[in-house]
């Protein structure tokens, strides 16, 4: 009989033992299973989430410095010197970086031009004026049409001249265009009053009126956000609120609202004389001339999500002190906690476990084959090799052990998710009752991610990664197990044995 067979009767010709290793190896595989089950879980979260928030990026005062700044403001208090268009480009040009735009931002209010209201604001309509959010852009393209925040209803995005040469040119909602009656190609005028308080009446006062002349080159529809899950009324009522103000949007080239900027600023130092309250008259000097620095927001769009943290490795030295790379991911950590709580645990579950199964089933084997030892010994004296009779153990132990990891595969994934969802909801309802839970929509425009979004993408599944990583890591821990006890056999002596 060879030694495979020998096996196979020995499993079956001794239940009692046999059951016992597998009562062991069953205990131990179910551990071992739960803490693979959370650990993938949660890794495969934590892409979801992060793919879902995208992969941009902006370059903005690190925390430290803002709170430094907004603890200690004052009169006399100096802000940092934002990053330099320079300084931009050169993180833009950085190869991760798929596409990136920077921007200066500018508010208009007209008389002439009607601003879509709301319909419950429209009662409100008059008091609300006609005011419009200008968007300098130096990506031609359009970065939010590329990134799907709006979609091009009619014709064309810049092209580069126009926004090098810093052109008249606009891009407009369609809104806002059927509003007015404006369509592609038309010439767009734009009224941009100045008004100041007039402590007189105690009412505004118009003071002078810039009037720009712009050809429309494209007409946007901001890009409907979908959600899978019913809003609450503040979800609603913020996400209207962000539509409304994308409608009310003009997409200009930098250049063009630098110079209409600088024109409206200075004309405002000339007519109004409560501009240079609180001035230096260096600080007088540079705003009457236009030559007040510009601030530029940036964004940054990476290739891949997860080269992220190779980005933010090579932007840091390039930026200047007190300004640091902020990413939609970020966000990600402030509604993490209780993901990676489970995640630590499973990590230490998995190895204390690794550890405790390799301890137990050595110690265990060992015993099962000093109670053989006269078995052992006649196969030895029959003349039966000893790597013949380790290879019977092997197979006695790993067929056992196959059988309770198999079941155990189940068994231990169906814990996992009862325990960790149970965790998971504890926490979630902890740090919501603290007040830790702001539940704010972040990342890019299509992401509506907040503590339910994490909680209903974690799901504890067997898939092939899973069947495989345990398998790997169970019969691992097996074979090791026994590797230990096959050094007793090596030194079994058949004579002291029979005598």
């Amino acid at each position: 009989m060879n030694f495979f067979k020998r096996a196979l009767v020995s499993i079956s010709r001794k239940k009692g033992k046999s059951l016992l290793l597998f009562a062991i190896i069953f205990i131990l595989g179910n551990v071992i299973a739960g803490a693979v089950s959370i650990s993938q879980a949660t890794n495969n979260v934590e892409k979801t989430v992060k793919d879902q928030l995208g992969a941009q990026a902006t370059i903005d005062m690190s925390e430290e410095t803002m709170e430094k700044v907004f603890k200690d403001s004052n009169e006399d208090t100096e802000f940092p010197e934002p990053p330099s268009v320079d300084v931009i480009k050169k993180v833009g040009a950085l190869d991760s970086v798929k596409y990136y735009d920077y921007n200066i931002e500018d508010y208009y209010t007209s008389e002439k031009v009607k601003a879509v209201i709301p319909k419950d604001e429209e009662e409100n309509a008059e008091d609300m004026g006609n005011s419009f959010q200008a968007k300098g852009v130096e990506y031609a393209n359009l970065l939010d049409v590329e990134e799907n925040k709006i979609k091009l209803d009619a014709g064309s995005v810049f092209t580069k001249e126009q926004v090098a040469d810093g052109k008249n040119v606009i891009i407009m909602s369609s809104q806002v265009a059927k509003l007015n009656n404006i369509s592609v190609g038309d010439n767009f005028v734009l009224d941009n009053v100045y008004t100041s308080y007039d402590d007189k009446t105690d009412k505004e006062k118009k003071l002078f009126t810039h009037v720009n002349s712009f050809k429309v080159v494209g007409l946007f529809t901001p890009t409907k956000i979908e959600s899978k899950k019913k809003l609450s009324n503040d979800k609603k009522m913020e996400q209207e609120w962000v539509t409304n103000e994308l409608i009310n949007t003009f997409y200009l080239p930098n250049k063009t609202v630098s110079r209409m900027n600088q024109a409206y600023v200075k004309e405002s130092f000339e007519k109004d004389t409560t501009m240079a309250d609180g001035m230096s008259e260096k600080e007088l000097a540079d705003y009457k001339k236009g030559a007040s620095q510009e601030a530029y927001s940036s964004t940054f769009v990476i290739k891949k999500p997860e080269q992220m943290p190779d980005f933010v490795a090579d932007a840091t030295p390039l930026l200047p002190k007190h300004y640091s790379i902020i990413s939609a991911q970020d966000k990600y950590d402030t509604i993490s906690g209780s993901m990676n709580k489970v995640a630590k645990f499973s990590k230490y579950i998995l190895i204390t476990a690794a550890a405790a199964s390799i301890i137990i089933l050595t110690l265990v084997i060992i015993l099962f084959i000093r109670d053989r030892k006269k078995e052992l010994g006649i196969y030895l004296s029959l003349g039966e090799k000893k790597i013949k009779i380790i290879g019977q153990i092997f197979i006695e132990v790993l067929i056992v052990a196959f059988i309770a990891i198999s079941i155990s595969l189940f068994t231990g994934n169906l814990l996992a998710k009862n325990v960790s969802t149970s965790l998971i909801s504890n926490d979630t309802k902890t740090e919501q009752d603290s007040g830790m839970i702001s539940g704010n929509q972040i990342g890019n425009a299509n992401a509506d991610i907040d503590f339910d979004t994490v909680k209903d993408s974690y799901t504890v599944k067997i898939d092939g990664p899973y069947i495989a990583f345990f398998y790997l890591i169970g019969l691992v821990t097996v074979i090791l197990s026994t590797a230990l006890p096959m050094l007793y056999i090596l030194r079994l002596n058949p004579k002291k044995i029979m005598m």
